[in-house]
């Protein structure tokens, strides 16, 4: 048998040296992950009050980017490991419309507050290929949880949780100057807590697209991807497969500074309405949009610190006897901030 190159054998050693720091985080989301049987099961459950709907729908990737909510349009070089850490506040990403009689209130918080931290790493496959790893914890929670759309006396919502970790594949089928196109292909595996708003409690495939544009100190970027998931009914909610659309534009007045505006949705791909919103007579449709502004520091091209924040966009929508009202879609926080180091050769 033939053995590898000693260059791939460096590269190998170089990309475990740099693992070893990050080992006891990766620990502890493995060893903290549920079985996928275990996640299936509450997800299965005959009434209309699951928990497997994800409550953080911006996915963190690797590699150099200028962007927040589009992937980046080019990969990590052969033989190279970048690696991108994110820590995110969320406010009430997750409140439903009260359907219980016995209530005063008019919303649910079912998640009112989440302090997320991610990591994703990405190796530089050679031939224009990236192999990514996504994980990420939520730090701290707190809301009403699932249950209480029929209970005041329900469990709350767990404090801690682990989401479910993605594997992904970038290739660059297009890396110019000025122009650079990437697709990609993600599967997450539902290994995230199966009662904390965390695990989509199915596999989802996210196949997409993404592509850079830079104009001088402007660059133009935009993502198209679907997120191909099990269907899933919250309240009145029924939420499954989605597109995902992004928009983003960055100003770069100096090497070492940039800014971007950028703004996202996740169009549903099935129904909106659960069988409990038929029986009410609701007509729901569900979109979740987000508007986000950065700023971003760069001591070196190959590291990036950036700051960001934003809240969702009322484009949901919802209809009961020829009255319509707008609001935040699910999983569409009304305030979003974070923090982002990214280290991209």
């Amino acid at each position: 048998m033939q053995e590898p190159p000693r260059g791939v054998n460096r590269a190998i050693v170089r990309a475990v040296r740099r693992l070893i720091p990050w080992a006891p985080m990766l620990a502890s989301l493995l060893s903290a992950a549920p079985r996928p049987a275990e996640a299936l099961e509450r997800c299965q459950s005959p009434d209309s009050s699951s928990s497997c709907i994800d409550a953080n729908v911006l996915w963190q990737r690797p590699g150099p980017s200028d962007f927040v909510a589009v992937a980046p349009a080019r990969v990590t070089p052969v033989r190279e490991v970048a690696l991108a850490a994110r820590v995110s506040l969320l406010e009430r990403p997750l409140v439903l419309g009260v359907e219980r009689p016995d209530s005063s209130e008019h919303e649910l918080a079912l998640v009112e507050r989440a302090l997320d931290q991610e990591l994703a790493l990405g190796f530089g496959l050679g031939r224009r290929l990236e192999l990514g790893v996504a994980l990420a914890t939520v730090l701290r929670q707190s809301g009403l949880g699932a249950g209480s759309i029929r209970s005041r006396g329900s469990e709350p919502l767990p404090t801690t949780a682990v989401r479910d970790p993605r594997l992904g594949l970038a290739w660059n089928a297009l890396d110019t100057p000025g122009l650079a196109l990437a697709l990609r292909a993600e599967l997450a595996a539902p290994l995230g807590d199966r009662d904390g708003f965390t695990s989509s409690g199915s596999a989802t495939a996210a196949p997409g697209a993404a592509l850079r544009v830079e104009l001088g100190p402007l660059l133009l970027g935009a993502e198209l991807a679907a997120r191909l998931r099990s269907a899933q009914s919250l309240g009145t909610l029924r939420s499954g497969s989605q597109l995902y659309a992004a928009l983003a534009v960055a100003l770069r007045p100096s090497p070492s500074l940039a800014f971007s505006l950028e703004a996202f949705a996740l169009p549903s791909l099935i129904a909106s309405e659960s069988a409990r919103a038929r029986e009410l007579g609701l007509e729901l449709g569900s979109l979740p949009a987000e508007w986000l502004l950065s700023a971003a520091w760069l001591p070196e091209p190959s590291l990036r610190l950036s700051a960001f924040g934003g809240s969702g966009l009322p484009l949901s929508r919802e209809t009961e006897q020829g009255v319509s009202r707008s609001f935040y879609g699910a999983t569409s926080p009304e305030l979003r901030c974070a923090l982002e180091l990214r280290y991209a050769p």
